[in-house]
């Protein structure tokens, strides 16, 4: 998968979501030169989702503590992809 297509990918993904968060995935993304398999974009792709799924859903946790874990896990695949901090703040407070 090259770049464009990744960008593709996420042009696609951000306009049904998130159309401002478009420079920052592009941004984060693994690129072709470091992951010419594309293994690491998959997690990434699977890391936006997970994100994006969960701001859409929030109310839907049943227990606070299955939402405190969830988070937890976004912001580690965050920081394991150098995702900005300030858009995971939507689940502070």
């Amino acid at each position: 998968m090259t770049d464009i297509e990744r960008k593709d990918v996420l042009k696609i993904f951000s306009d049904l979501y998130a159309a401002p968060d478009y420079d920052a995935m592009v941004a984060h993304m693994p690129v072709f030169t470091n992951d010419p398999d594309g293994e690491l974009f998959a997690e990434y792709f699977d890391f936006l989702q997970s994100l994006y799924a969960t701001r859409d859903h929030i109310k839907e946790f049943e227990f606070e503590s299955q939402l405190d874990m969830k988070i937890h896990r976004l912001k580690r695949e965050a920081e394991k992809f150098g995702y900005p901090q300030n858009l995971l703040e939507v689940f502070d407070g």
